[in-house]
């Protein structure tokens, strides 16, 4: 009886697999953003623990369907944020919901945080302090 039960779940899994079926499918559907589709945000970095003004900038991000994710990101704040005038390569990788944002910037710059339905919360280690990282879907027009 269980030789039966795993050669039936084998030739399930083989039979789904060689047909682009559920198993294969489940990679692209296991992502909490859309495959291949250009995703624009409007970017906020927060000071955790200081009161001062924060960053802004804008992030266009791309997710392949095994989770990588390669874009750009704009700083649109002012002098004293680090990446004022800048254009800064982004990659990084999604799993679920959970994501990781790179920053080509030094010192390196690493988000860790959550996908929401509206956007993007994470934190990251910068010059000794913790930033609080919060995007929002940026609105079409």
């Amino acid at each position: 009886m269980r030789n039966l039960l795993f050669g039936l779940v084998a030739m399930l899994l083989f039979a789904a697999s060689s047909s682009g079926g559920p198993v294969a499918a489940s990679a692209a559907a296991a992502s909490a953003l859309p495959v291949g589709a250009p995703l624009a945000y409007n970017c906020q970095w927060t000071q955790r623990f200081k009161n001062s003004a924060p960053w802004t900038g804008n992030m266009t991000i791309t997710v392949n369907a095994e989770g990588i994710i390669n874009g750009k990101y704009k700083s649109t704040s002012i002098k004293p944020d680090p990446f004022y005038g800048k254009i800064i390569t982004v990659t990084g990788g999604l799993s679920g919901k959970d994501i990781r944002l790179s920053f080509g910037v030094m010192p390196s710059l690493t988000v860790r945080g959550e996908v929401m339905s509206n956007g993007i919360q994470g934190t990251s280690s910068y010059n000794g302090g913790t930033l609080v990282f919060a995007c929002a879907v940026a609105k079409s027009h």
